[in-house]
């Protein structure tokens, strides 16, 4: 990512910290995902994104390092870097705003903005546990 680009998501960021919508549809064409997780985590500043890490790696990127934006649960509808399911994804700020949930950008916020909101409670991933705990 360009340093003037970034330079530009943080200033974004800064002054729309509530409005992450607004930020992923910004950043949504970048694949890189330590990048948006720096991002993430300066929106999100109560949210651990070493938790947040270790579920997505756990979710969808076991075997594959970077976890992957298109990974697809082939028994259910989960799917992308935190593999929400198209039900839970729609009620998120991301699926509300027309965002899929296999952007690489919006599913890192998403999870990031769930973990902030929530004070790190990841017992939607209780089920991966035993990968990332």
């Amino acid at each position: 990512m360009p340093r003037v680009k970034f330079e530009r998501a943080v200033e974004v960021m800064r002054r729309e910290a509530r409005r992450a919508d607004r930020l992923a549809r910004l950043l949504s064409h970048t694949e890189d995902y330590q990048a948006t997780l720096t991002l993430a985590s300066i929106v999100y500043p109560r949210a651990d994104p070493r938790l947040a890490d270790r579920i997505m790696r756990c979710e969808s990127g076991p075997g594959r390092g970077t976890p992957s934006a298109t990974a697809q649960n082939p028994t259910s509808s989960a799917g992308g870097r935190a593999q929400y399911l198209d039900t839970t994804w729609r009620s998120t700020p991301e699926g509300q705003a027309g965002l899929s949930r296999f952007d690489p950008v919006a599913g890192v916020f998403a999870i990031m903005r769930h973990l902030h909101n929530t004070g790190n409670d990841a017992s939607p991933w209780l089920a991966s546990s035993g990968c990332w705990s």
